[in-house]
């Protein structure tokens, strides 16, 4: 059913897909595997759809990544890690000047 839901939604429109899945991984009251999975969910949206992705969701998730990076919690900094190691493979360090 969630497979489903997502599939639904990523019809619809993957960059809010991909805006509410950063959401969901920075947010702190959601439980640790909730958050591991909407940001393995968010780099499998973004390895897909990059090049199809607004800019400004792309910045979205580029901000909210280096916020979720500097977590406490090394489990979710392991997870978003990833998503921003795919952002600098796709985009190229132009895209993503202030990381490196």
């Amino acid at each position: 059913m969630v497979y489903q839901k997502l599939q639904e939604l990523e019809a619809q429109n993957v960059d809010q897909l991909c805006i509410n899945l950063s959401f969901l991984v920075g947010h702190e009251r959601c439980s640790l595997p909730v958050r591991q999975v909407a940001g393995l969910t968010l780099k499998a949206q973004i390895e897909k759809y990059f090049a199809q992705l607004q800019m400004t969701t792309i910045e979205y998730v580029k901000s909210q990544s280096k916020h979720i990076f500097a977590s406490v919690d090394i489990k979710i900094a392991k997870t978003v890690s990833q998503v921003m190691a795919l952002i600098m493979l796709r985009g190229g360090f132009n895209l993503w000047p202030d990381l490196l």
